[in-house]
């Protein structure tokens, strides 16, 4: 290795354990007390962490919050590029539901704290907003939804709010449905189609019978 590599690589490193110190303490602090009660000190306190440290990597606690939803979400779409390559599949619609929804599994204790009622209003606002953005640019870009006649943005607020309140419900039934029939029934629902064969199978309802 690069010896003018390893200072920067510890310096990466450090810099990335400090803020998932911050992110922890965080998730912890919002399920004890609840979003509006914490405060930096109690972040920096539970994290062992100086205020002037919290401040290196954040503006405030919403914005700590908040980097931890851009984690996931990068995240899942890396790991959704990986899967296909890059390439667009058919019924894309679908796709989009099933790594929102198994974006929120894999992050479940991250969204049980937002969308929960110890959260952040303004957050899942913002959280809201992002989705919407997102999808309208994905409807103009890939013609989604093509069976609903009606303007991206009211499409995209439809989708939004579906997955984001299906989201909240099913975090407290996974044992239920898996996100595969999380997915398909949305996808039916809202398109009107099967989903693909794999996921149509997956669909099945007898797990939440």
């Amino acid at each position: 290795m690069n010896k003018d590599l390893e200072p920067a690589n510890r310096h990466l490193r450090r810099r990335q354990q400090t803020r998932a110190a911050l992110q922890a303490a965080m998730l912890s602090l919002v399920q004890e007390k609840g979003y509006e009660a914490v405060s930096i000190q109690d972040i920096t306190d539970r994290a062992d962490l100086g205020r002037g440290t919290f401040y290196i990597h954040f503006h405030d606690k919403e914005d700590l919050l908040w980097s931890m939803v851009e984690d996931a979400i990068r995240s899942t779409e890396q790991n959704a590029l990986a899967e296909f390559g890059g390439v667009i599949p058919d019924q894309p619609e679908y796709y989009a539901f099933l790594y929102l929804f198994r974006h929120v599994q894999q992050h479940q204790q991250l969204y049980r704290v937002i969308l929960g009622d110890k959260g952040s209003a303004q957050l899942v606002e913002r959280i809201r907003n992002f989705l919407v953005q997102d999808q309208v640019n994905d409807i103009r870009q890939f013609n989604l939804y093509s069976n609903l006649p009606h303007p991206p943005e009211i499409v995209a607020q439809m989708i939004v709010g579906a997955v984001m309140n299906l989201a909240k419900w099913w975090l407290d039934h996974l044992d239920l449905y898996i996100a595969e029939q999380m997915a398909g029934i949305l996808y039916e629902t809202l398109c009107h189609q099967k989903p693909p064969v794999s996921a149509h199978l997956a669909s099945s309802p007898t797990l939440g019978q």
